[in-house]
C-alpha cells in the first residue's frame, strides 16, 4: 500500500500530465484556429501583396517568432519582424552566405532526415529546413565548412538560434519559402512546424492562384493601356449567343464620331455605321468567319454623315467549334485610299496618253510607209523606167553611156528595194490585209534570211483576225523579240507561238541564247525594249511574262484577254 506522499506525487503527475495535454489541445486549438483563419484570408482577397502579408502576420502571430518573411521566388519580398525587433533585419532578406553555388553541406538530425544548409542554392529543392540551436549545430559539423570559414555574417551578427523554413509548393512548383528566425533556441515547437507545413500546400496553392490572376490583371491593363492610347479602334464583340460590343476603345469617338458608351447601349449601331452597299460584305465576314485572315476594306459613316474608308482586321475566338468572340481591330486609310484614288487616276491618265502616243506612232508609220511606197516607190519607178529609155535611145543613136545609165538602173533599183522594206518594217502590208499569222510569217522568212538562224512558227487554234490594236501589239512585241534574239541572244534557234483561246490570245517567244538575270537593274537597249513591249500589253490588260537566266535562253509569254 502506498503512503499518503507517494500518493500525492502520483496525484500531481497526473494532474501536471494532464495540464500538458490540456495545453497541448489548447495549443492544437489556436493552430487550427490560425490555420483557418489564413485560408479564409486567402480565399475571400484579390489582393497578392495583402494575402502574403496577412498570412505572414497570422503565422509570425501563432508562433510568437521573433521574425519571419515570405520569399517570392518571383522576386518580390515580404518581411516582417514581431515581438524583440531585430535591427536592420528587412533591409535584406539575403542572409549574406558565403557558400559557392556548387558547395553542399548536409548534417543528418536525430531521425536521419537529411538537412542542406538552409542558404545554400538546394534549399528550394528541399523538403524544408529546422533548427533549434544554430550555434550547437555549426559547432557540430565545424569540420565540414571550408578553411575560410563560410559562417553566415548575419547569423554571426544577429546571434540567431532557432530558424525554420519551409517551402511553398503547389503541383511540384516551388513558390517560395516561409522564413522564421528567432534568436532564443527551441523558439518553435514540433507542432508548430507541422502547424507550417499544413498550410504551406494551401498558401501555396492561392498564391499560385493569385499570382496567375496577377499577371492576367497586368496583362490586361497593359492591353488597356495600348488599347486606350491607339489610334486605331480596337474592339471586341461578341457574336454568340447574341451581338454586343464588349469592349470599344476610345479611338472610336476620334474616327466614327460615336463614344465607346454608344457603341454599348445600341447593339446595332455597327450597322447604321457601316455603308449601306459595305455592309453585306461586312455581314457575311462577321457571320461566317471562315476567312478573317485577310483584311476587309470597308466605308464608314460617321456621326456627322462624313463617309471615311477603314481597313478592319478581325481574329474569330472559338468555344466548342463554334465562333462566340471575334477580336478586331479598324484603321482609318482615308487618306491612303485617297492616294490610291489620286494615283489610279494619273495612271489612267498616263495609260490614255500612252495609248494615244502609240496609236500616233502606229497613224505615222502607216502614213509613212505609204507615202515610201505609192510616192517614192513611184518616184523611183518613173525615174527607172526614163533612165531604161534614155539607154535605148543612147543604144540606138551609138552615143555610149551604156555602162553608166546600167548602173544609174541598178543603182535605182536597189534604192526601190530598199524603200520596200522600209516600208515594209514601217507597216507591213500583210498585218493590215492579211492579219497577224501572215504577218508574222512573212517577218520571220526575212529574219531567217538576214541572220540565219533557225526559226519556226506554231499557230494553234483558230487564228482568225483580231482587232487592230491587239494584232499591232503582238506584231510589235514579236517584232522586238526578234530584235533583241539577233542583236544580244546568240540563239541558234528561236520558236514563236501563237494560240486562240476561248477568251485570249497567247503569244510565246522562246529562244536557245545566253539569257540574263532579270533580276538585275539594267538600263540596256534590250531591257529598255522589255520596258515597252510591257507597257504594250499593260495597255491591252494583258500579261506579259518573261522566264530567263543566264546560260538556260529566254522565254516571253504574253496573253491578252480578247473581251
Amino acid at each position: 500500500m502506498r503512503n499518503e506522499g507517494e500518493g500525492s506525487a502520483l496525484l500531481d503527475d497526473l494532474n501536471t500530465a494532464r495540464g500538458h495535454d490540456l495545453d497541448r489541445e489548447k495549443r492544437l486549438q489556436e493552430l487550427q484556429q490560425a490555420t483557418m483563419g489564413i485560408l479564409v484570408n486567402l480565399a475571400e482577397t484579390d489582393n497578392l501583396p495583402w494575402a502574403v502579408q496577412m498570412s505572414l502576420l497570422n503565422i509570425i502571430s501563432t508562433t510568437g517568432i521573433q521574425a519571419g518573411a515570405i520569399k517570392l521566388n518571383s522576386g518580390e519580398d515580404y518581411v516582417f519582424a514581431a515581438q524583440e525587433r531585430i535591427d536592420d533585419f528587412d533591409s535584406d532578406i539575403s542572409l549574406g552566405c558565403r557558400f559557392g553555388r556548387d558547395f553542399k553541406l548536409f548534417a543528418f538530425s536525430d531521425s536521419g532526415r537529411a538537412l542542406p544548409c538552409m542558404f545554400c542554392q538546394d534549399l528550394f529543392r528541399s523538403e524544408g529546413f529546422f533548427c533549434q540551436s544554430i550555434s550547437h549545430w555549426y559547432a557540430k559539423n565545424a569540420k565540414s565548412f571550408p578553411d575560410d570559414n563560410p559562417r553566415c555574417e548575419k547569423c554571426r551578427k544577429l546571434g540567431y538560434e532557432t530558424t525554420v523554413m519551409v517551402p511553398v509548393k503547389t503541383a511540384g512548383e516551388t513558390l517560395g519559402l516561409i522564413h522564421l528566425y528567432d534568436t532564443r533556441e527551441k523558439a518553435v515547437s514540433a507542432d508548430e512546424v507541422t502547424f507550417l507545413e499544413t498550410i504551406s500546400g494551401p498558401l501555396g496553392y492561392a498564391l499560385k492562384h493569385l499570382q496567375d490572376r496577377e499577371a492576367i490583371r497586368r496583362s490586361e491593363e497593359q492591353f488597356r493601356f495600348l488599347a486606350e492610347n491607339a489610334r486605331d479602334i480596337i474592339f471586341r464583340m461578341q457574336v454568340f449567343p447574341e451581338r454586343k460590343f464588349i469592349y470599344v476603345s476610345p479611338a472610336s469617338t476620334f474616327i466614327s464620331g460615336y463614344s465607346p458608351e454608344e457603341f454599348y447601349a445600341d447593339e446595332l449601331l455597327d450597322k447604321k455605321l457601316i455603308h449601306y452597299a459595305d455592309y453585306p460584305l461586312y455581314e457575311r465576314a462577321i457571320s461566317n468567319s471562315t476567312d478573317l485572315s485577310k483584311p476587309i476594306i470597308l466605308r464608314l459613316i460617321r456621326k456627322d454623315n462624313q463617309i471615311i474608308w477603314v481597313e478592319l482586321h478581325c481574329a474569330p475566338i472559338f468555344n466548342r467549334d463554334r465562333v462566340e468572340i471575334i477580336d478586331g481591330i479598324v484603321r482609318d486609310i482615308t487618306e491612303r485610299v485617297q492616294a490610291e484614288q489620286e494615283l489610279k487616276s494619273s495612271y489612267d491618265q498616263l495609260k490614255t496618253f500612252s495609248s494615244m502616243i502609240l496609236r500616233a506612232q502606229e497613224e505615222e508609220r502607216i502614213r509613212l510607209s505609204r507615202e515610201l511606197h505609192d510616192e517614192v516607190g513611184q518616184a523611183l519607178t518613173a525615174v527607172k523606167i526614163d533612165l531604161q529609155v534614155v539607154k535605148e535611145e543612147f543604144k540606138k543613136k551609138s552615143l555610149g553611156f551604156q555602162g553608166r545609165l546600167s548602173e544609174s538602173i541598178k543603182l535605182v533599183d536597189l534604192t526601190l528595194e530598199r524603200v520596200r522594206k522600209q516600208a515594209v518594217s514601217l507597216r507591213p502590208p500583210a498585218l493590215d490585209h492579211m492579219g497577224l499569222v501572215a504577218a508574222v510569217q512573212n517577218m520571220v522568212q526575212g529574219f531567217i534570211r538576214r541572220t540565219g538562224i533557225e526559226a519556226k512558227i506554231i499557230a494553234k487554234g483558230e487564228m482568225a483576225r483580231f482587232s487592230n490594236e491587239i494584232e499591232t501589239a503582238l506584231f510589235r512585241c514579236i517584232q522586238e523579240s526578234l530584235t533583241n534574239v539577233a542583236r544580244h541572244s546568240g540563239a541558234k534557234k528561236v520558236t514563236i507561238e501563237l494560240k486562240r483561246n476561248v477568251d485570249s490570245v497567247y503569244a510565246g517567244i522562246e529562244d536557245d541564247g545566253k539569257g540574263f538575270d532579270k533580276e538585275t537593274s539594267d538600263t540596256s537597249p534590250e531591257r529598255l525594249g522589255l520596258v515597252g513591249m510591257r507597257e504594250r500589253i499593260k495597255l491591252l490588260n494583258g500579261s506579259f511574262k518573261i522566264d530567263s537566266k543566264p546560260l538556260r535562253g529566254t522565254r516571253i509569254m504574253i496573253t491578252i484577254p480578247l473581251v
